[in-house]
């Protein structure tokens, strides 16, 4: 537990959708777990992609995969970030680093979550969009810039 007075980083991964950005935030976790184990990831975001999709079995199939984000698969409400943004804050009273993952669109909604983070790292597969991210979390948020990684899909 950090002193009272500190709050830990919290770094939003931002980007539009389908730059891997849920992918991204699970292998940033896990990579740093070991080392310090007092990292957390938060989800915040209702698209039903958690660590449980990330972490099935490699014979899990696309429809098994799906099957997870429909079950746990929410819906946006007027509290959803102003909630998210709270547990946030609490999350950096008592861990040094908060991944937080907010999903791909930029939306006034989400200003709650900017305020309750410290940094944030744009991954983008779509190079127009990034100065969008930038004005958001940067202009907007007064958010930090960790970094700008260019992703790319590929098949496996």
């Amino acid at each position: 537990m950090l002193p009272s007075h500190h709050l830990g980083a919290a770094l939003l991964v931002v980007g539009p959708p389908d730059s891997g950005k849920s992918v991204l935030s699970h292998a940033l976790f896990r990579a740093l777990l070991p080392e310090y184990p007092d990292v957390f990831l938060q989800r915040a975001q209702w698209d039903g992609e958690g660590n449980w999709t990330l972490e099935l079995p490699e014979s899990a199939t696309a429809a098994d995969r799906e099957a997870f984000k429909l079950f746990y698969k929410g819906g946006l409400t007027a509290g959803f970030f102003p909630y998210q943004a709270q547990a946030i804050l609490q999350l950096r009273r008592r861990k040094p680093l908060v991944i937080v993952d907010v999903g791909g669109r930029v939306q006034p909604e989400k200003v709650p979550i900017l305020e309750a983070c410290s940094h944030y790292l744009v991954l983008s597969s779509k190079l127009r969009e990034v100065k969008q991210w930038h004005e958001f979390c940067g202009d907007r948020g007064n958010l930090s810039p960790l970094a700008v990684i260019h992703s790319r899909m590929a098949l496996t």
